[in-house]
């Protein structure tokens, strides 16, 4: 089973750790440099929002490139700039629909990748908003959450009575 970064955003407090540890582990400059953003206008509804590269299957960022210098790792199905091919012409920013990569002060351009494997974000994540995991697993634990809070009530689905 392949992992995925998810997201449950009812768990988000706003504390941003995530973004101080990804910027951390990615040796970046600044906070604002992180892999992922988190959405303060979405407190509004009650909750901040982490926005997190998708890994797209058919990756809009990679189908622009014209280097093909966006890549999938194998080993962890994240799709990695390949330093040495890219030239930095910002074709993938545009393309990416969710605002997930970006320049460096050094004009680099970066994006999650997963950190090899072991995404830092979703380790210190106090709330656990942020998880890898497989999507099977995922699914499971919706489930069993549901019926959790679902116990004593009952349901009349249809059919006969």
């Amino acid at each position: 089973m392949s992992k995925t970064l998810l997201v449950v955003p009812q768990r988000c407090n706003g504390c941003k750790i995530c973004l101080f540890f990804c910027s951390l582990k990615q040796k970046a400059s600044e906070v604002d440099d992180a892999r992922l953003k988190v959405l303060e206008a979405a407190e509004e509804l009650g909750y901040a929002l982490p926005v997190i590269c998708s890994q797209c299957a058919k990756a809009p960022c990679e189908i622009v490139c014209p280097r093909k210098a966006i890549i999938r790792d194998r080993a962890t199905g994240a799709l990695k700039v390949d330093k040495w091919d890219c030239v930095q012409c910002g074709l993938c920013i545009s393309a990416c629909p969710f605002g997930m990569i970006s320049y460096t002060p050094e004009r680099k351009i970066v994006k999650c990748d997963l950190c090899g494997g072991s995404p830092i974000c979703a380790q210190v994540c106090p709330t656990q908003a942020i998880l890898y995991t497989s999507m099977e697993d995922f699914t499971v634990t919706k489930r069993k959450s549901a019926s959790r809070n679902l116990k004593g009530f009952s349901m009349y689905v249809g059919g006969e009575e």
